[in-house]
Formats: structure tokens, sequence, C-alpha cells
């Protein structure tokens, strides 16, 4: 069910655009983006494999990511897997909703994942070894920060929910609905 989709990741998705959408001053920006991270890592958690973190090798070597391909797949796949394992006949109408489903997980979950495994591999995860992080510096933090922020700014609109249609700033609670 979409509904369901939407409902485990219109707030979450939210938050991560406010977050990131926030500027700050170099000394606070990489404890902003443990932050971010964080949140990013409640997203991911039900679909992370524990017995395959990333290598401990350069952050070069794994630009690709591959070794998050079983989150991503996951994550994808957590909302559909019980109806196409079960082989279930489904009609035509059910068939676009399923395909709906995974289409819509699919895009949410390739960014989210990408997001989540490059703050892991640049040591921003505040569960990254301390002692196997990377130099702090605000710069590719930054830089970091602003990929990120384009992943979701781009999702967003690509996911075009009614839930996210609101005043910008919202109505104060005195406003009414004129008649």
């Amino acid at each position: 069910d979409l509904r369901v989709v939407v409902d485990l990741y219109v707030n979450r998705l939210e938050m991560m655009q406010h977050l990131l959408n926030v500027t700050l001053d170099d000394g606070l920006i990489f404890g902003h983006a443990q932050q971010v991270q964080r949140r990013l890592r409640t997203v991911v958690l039900p679909y992370t494999v524990f017995a395959a973190p990333p290598p401990n090798t350069s952050v070069t070597a794994n630009a690709t990511n591959s070794w998050a391909a079983q989150v991503f797949r996951e994550c994808a796949t957590s909302h559909t897997a019980s109806v196409a394992a079960h082989g279930t006949t489904l009609t035509s109408s059910e068939c676009l909703l399923v395909q709906a489903v995974q289409e819509t997980t699919c895009e949410i979950c390739r960014v989210v994942t990408k997001v989540w495994a490059s703050g892991m591999m640049t040591g921003i995860d505040p569960l990254y070894p301390p002692e196997q992080r990377p130099e702090a510096d605000s710069d590719h933090t930054r830089t970091l920060l602003g990929e990120w922020k384009e992943g979701v700014t781009q999702l967003i609109p690509w996911l075009d929910w009614s839930v996210w249609v609101k005043c910008r700033p919202a109505c104060g609670f005195e406003v009414t609905k004129s008649s």
C-alpha cells in the first residue's frame, strides 16, 4: 500500500530537507552533518546488514559504495517482497499499484542509501570508529552536505506527495477557513 510508504517516509524526508537547508559556520558543520547522518541511519537501520559493514580501506577505493547494495535492495523491496514471494495472480490494477510502490520505494531508497553510505565512508556517521575517522574538513563536509541536499531536493518534487502541499510559512492557529 502506497499510503504505508508515504506514512513511513513523509516526515523523515521533510526533516531531512529542513536539516539540509540550514546554513552553518565551518565550526558547526561537522556536528550538523553528524546530526543529518543520525537521521539517515534511522531510515536505513531496518535494512542494514551489520555483518557486512563498509570495508576499512580508502574512501576512493569504495567510491561506488557497492558494500551498501544489500541495504538498498532490502529497503527497495521490503514493501512488495511478500506479494512477489507468494506468486499471487494479480489483476492489472493490482499490478499497477505494486509497480507504483516498487518504483517509489526504489527511488527513495536509492537516494537515502546513497547519502547514508557516503556519510559512512567519509567518517561522518557517529558510529564510525573515531580512530579510523578521516580528518574533519569543513570544505569537504560542506560539499558533501550540498550533494545530500541536491539528492533530497530532487527526490521530494519527484515524489510529489500531496501531504507536502501546505502554506509556507504555515498559517497561525488563529486563522480559520472562511466559508
